[in-house]
C-alpha cells in the first residue's frame, strides 16, 4: 500500500536545494503532496503537477498556514507529515490535535535559539515579533514530533540540549551537487575576462552581507591584487553593497568582481573554471557558528579546494580531509592556498571521487521507513 505523505515547506524550492533533496527521498517512499509557494527545480514537480498545492500569490505566510491547516483537517489518512524549519512549528500542536497517530518529521535546517533574536532583528520591528513567536513555538512544540533532522553533528548536540529532546536529531547534511547543465558557449563569452591572466580565481557565492564576512574577504584580496581574483555571486544588503563599491573604488580593486544573482548552472561553470571556493560566516549566532553551507560542498564536490572562516564544521572538513584552509585570517589563507595549491587540489579531487551522494538519501529513507512500520 502506497504511503501518503504531506510536505510543508515555506521556502522557495527553486533555490533551496536541501528541501528538493528531501522531496526526492519522500517520493521514493510514497505519494507526496507539497504545500509551498514555489514548484522548485526538481523534475518531479514538473512531471506530477497534481502533487503540488501552490500559494499562487507568492510569499504569503498566513495563506501558507491556512492551506496547510485545511489540508491536514481534510485528509485523515496521512502516514507522514514532513515539516521544514520554524515557519511550520506552529502546525505541530494542530497536527497532534487532529491526527495524534500521524508521524511527524521536523527538518531543522537552521538553528535559532530564542536568546539570540536581538542579534538578528531590531527590537520592536515586525520581523522581531514574528521571529520571536516562531522561535518560541519551535522551542515549545519541537519535542512533540517523532524525529528531528539537523544539518550536522554540532547543531544536533546543541539542539538536543537547548530543546531538551529525548532523542538526538538524525543528520541530513547540506552536501549536494549542482546537477543543472550550462551552455558552454554562453558562459565562456560571459565570463572569459575573469580567467585571462595568471591570478588564482576564488568564487564566493555568499553575496555581500555583514554576517558573511564579505568586506573582510575584500580587504584580503585587495592585499593580493596581482596573484588572486575574487568573484562574488549572490544577493546583497544595500548598505554593505555601498560600502563594497566605495572600498573597491578607493583601493582600485581590479581583481574583485560582484556579478549578482546568477543561475545555478552558471555557478557550476564558474566553480569548474575557478581554482578555489569560499564560504564564510561571522560567529555572531549559534546558527552561523555551526553552519556548513551547501555552497561549500557544491564547489568541493567538483574537486575544488576551499577557503573558509574558522567555524567548527569547516575546521573538521579542512583538517580531516586536507581540502583547504579554515581560518579568519583570510590574507594568510589566500597565500597558503596559492603556495600549496596542488596539494589541496589533489585532496579535493580525492574527496569528490570518494563521496557517496546517495548515502544520506538512503539513511533518511531508512529512518522514515523505520518509523512508519
Amino acid at each position: 500500500m502506497e504511503r501518503k505523505i504531506l510536505f510543508c515547506v515555506y521556502h522557495d524550492l527553486s533555490s533551496e536545494e536541501r528541501s528538493n533533496e528531501i522531496f526526492k527521498v519522500l517520493n521514493t517512499i510514497g505519494n507526496v503532496k507539497l504545500i509551498s509557494y514555489s514548484k522548485g527545480n526538481n523534475k518531479k514537480f514538473k512531471k506530477d503537477r497534481n502533487k503540488i498545492i501552490r500559494n499562487e500569490k507568492g510569499k504569503n505566510y498566513i495563506k501558507f498556514l491556512l492551506k496547510c491547516i485545511v489540508y491536514i483537517f481534510c485528509h485523515t489518512k496521512l502516514d507522514l507529515i514532513m515539516l521544514h524549519d520554524n515557519y511550520t512549528s506552529i502546525l505541530i500542536p494542530i497536527i497532534k490535535l487532529l491526527h495524534p497517530n500521524i508521524s511527524i518529521f521536523y527538518d531543522s535546517s537552521e538553528y535559532y535559539p530564542l536568546a539570540e533574536i536581538n542579534k538578528v532583528f531590531k527590537q520592536g520591528t515586525k520581523e522581531f515579533y514574528k521571529g520571536y513567536i516562531l522561535r518560541l513555538a519551535e522551542k515549545k512544540y519541537i519535542k512533540m514530533v517523532d524525529i528531528v533532522i539537523a544539518a550536522n553533528n554540532e547543531r544536533a548536540m546543541e539542539m538536543m540540549s537547548y530543546y531538551k529532546l529525548k532523542k538526538q536529531p538524525i543528520i541530513f547534511d547540506n552536501s549536494h551537487y549542482i546537477d543543472e547543465k550550462y551552455d558552454i558557449g554562453t558562459c565562456e563569452i560571459k565570463y572569459k575576462t575573469y580567467f585571462e591572466d595568471n591570478r588564482l580565481v576564488f568564487i564566493y557565492a555568499g553575496g555581500i552581507y555583514y554576517d558573511r564576512d564579505t568586506l573582510e574577504l575584500v580587504d584580503a584580496f585587495l592585499k593580493n591584487k596581482n596573484i588572486a581574483r575574487l568573484i562574488i555571486a549572490g544577493n546583497c544588503d544595500e548598505k554593505y553593497y555601498r560600502e563594497f563599491k566605495e572600498r573597491i573604488s578607493k583601493e582600485r580593486g581590479i581583481n574583485i568582481h560582484y556579478i549578482g544573482i546568477i543561475k545555478r548552472a552558471e555557478l557550476k561553470y564558474l566553480y569548474e573554471r575557478a581554482h578555489v571556493g569560499i564560504s564564510a560566516f561571522k560567529k555572531i549566532t549559534f546558527n552561523n557558528l555551526y553552519c556548513a553551507s551547501g555552497k561549500i560542498y557544491e564547489c568541493l564536490l567538483l574537486g575544488k579546494p576551499i577557503l573558509c572562516s574558522y567555524n567548527p564544521p569547516f575546521i573538521e572538513l579542512c583538517e580531516k580531509y586536507g581540502v583547504g584552509i579554515a581560518s579568519d585570517d583570510y590574507n594568510s589563507s589566500i597565500l597558503e592556498i596559492i603556495k600549496n595549491y596542488k596539494k589541496f587540489e589533489n585532496n579535493a579531487i580525492k574527496y569528490a571521487k570518494n563521496y557517496d551522494r546517495n548515502r544520506k538519501y538512503s539513511e533518511l529513507k531508512k529512518e522514515i521507513e523505520r518509523i512508519l512500520k
